[in-house]
């Protein structure tokens, strides 16, 4: 009956801990942790019950519940490895200064070729529209090919919006 007491009271506090913990990680939004925050536990309480009964005497049987915790642990520990290894790969930002690329301003970041475009248009000049991305690419080839004007990346033949808008323009 006591051992039945101490299983009971040792099951009641891992699982008040087990929801604490993963109350905590599920607020700080880690919920990459959450296989882990279980597994634990389980794995504590399976130990505490081999021990408390002596089903563990012998190397060989402490060795394969070793074994099984610790392959239960490395399952439960792959997810946070996975979050980890990608939060590690650097990442570049996606936003650009667009106004630094504006065709035809001082000291903008268009790349300029030493010699002069075999192609110029003069007249009925190409709309161009795309991705923010896209626009430095853009802005050289006017810059090459146009006639020297303003080219608000806003509003003119030359605009800068995102792909979807730019399908329409």
């Amino acid at each position: 009956m006591i051992k039945f007491i101490q299983l009971v009271s040792v099951l009641i506090g891992l699982s008040v801990v087990t929801l604490m913990v993963a109350l905590i990680i599920t607020l700080n939004g880690s919920k990459h942790f959450m296989q882990l925050a279980f597994t634990v536990p389980v794995c504590l309480f399976i130990l505490f019950v081999c021990s408390m009964f002596k089903w563990t005497n012998s190397k060989k049987q402490r060795g394969w519940l070793f074994s099984v915790m610790g392959i239960a642990l490395l399952v439960a520990s792959i997810q946070p490895i996975q979050h980890y290894y990608k939060m590690s790969i650097p990442t570049v930002d996606a936003e650009i200064d667009i106004s630094a690329y504006q065709p035809f301003t001082m000291r903008n970041k268009v790349v300029k070729s030493d010699s002069k475009a075999s192609l110029q248009l003069e007249e009925s000049l190409p709309r161009l529209d795309g991705a923010t991305a896209m626009y430095p690419l853009y802005a050289a080839f006017v810059e090459a090919t146009y006639p020297k004007n303003d080219y608000s990346p806003y509003d003119s033949k030359i605009k800068v919006s995102r792909t979807p808008q730019a399908y329409e323009n």
